[in-house]
């Protein structure tokens, strides 16, 4: 009988920290500095800062995003020394997805008022979050929803749903579909404080 192909968890946490560490750096590459000449005036040099906004609000959406993805991945990747084979393609998927966060994150930088650019940087998003929850499940299948912490919850359920809403927003108003992925952390941030009240 033909026993099941099994991953080294210490293999899997190698080749996921070293994709996290590329597109975390590939990020920040897309800041550059404004083109001026020299000598230039205090309000020429504001007027060209401000014109990085853009760029800089969608590195710190996605940097932030991306640490959060990383702490819930780290989590899975705790408990064990080997992964099945469905659990490492999941996380192939989800390398993939993580991978390719740069491009839609300068897409939104450089286009913010096109809706396509929120629509595949939202996508993206869920899809990153969407391959977390399946392997969750495929690691844990007797565990369900309702035993999972909240920092998990707030990413396995939240962001494939905040992505398939950011979407929606972003057909009627690409800046809101932004701002929406701007105040997420916040939420999440707001509704474990009232958590920690009730308890």
């Amino acid at each position: 009988m033909k026993t099941e192909q099994l991953f080294k968890v210490s293999r899997l946490a190698a080749i996921s920290d070293g994709v996290f560490a590329i597109a975390m750096t590939l990020l920040v590459l897309e800041l550059k500095l404004p083109e001026l000449e020299q000598p230039t005036s205090p309000e020429l040099f504001r007027d060209a800062l401000a014109g990085q906004l853009p760029h800089i609000i969608s590195w710190i959406i996605s940097f932030a995003i991306l640490c959060r993805l990383w702490i819930t991945q780290h989590a899975l990747l705790r408990d064990g020394d080997e992964e099945s084979r469905v659990f490492t393609l999941l996380n192939f998927a989800f390398l993939g997805g993580i991978s390719f966060i740069p491009f839609p994150t300068s897409l939104i930088g450089e286009h913010a008022g096109q809706p396509l650019s929120v629509i595949i940087f939202s996508a993206v998003i869920a899809f990153s979050g969407l391959m977390l929850a399946l392997m969750y499940f495929v690691k844990k299948p007797a565990l369900g929803w309702r035993n999972l912490n909240p920092a998990a919850r707030d990413i396995l359920i939240g962001l494939p749903i905040i992505g398939l809403i950011a979407c929606g927003l972003a057909l009627w108003s690409p800046k809101a579909g932004i701002a929406i992925w701007c105040i997420t952390p916040f939420i999440g941030f707001s509704l474990k404080k009232k958590s920690r009240k009730k308890a």
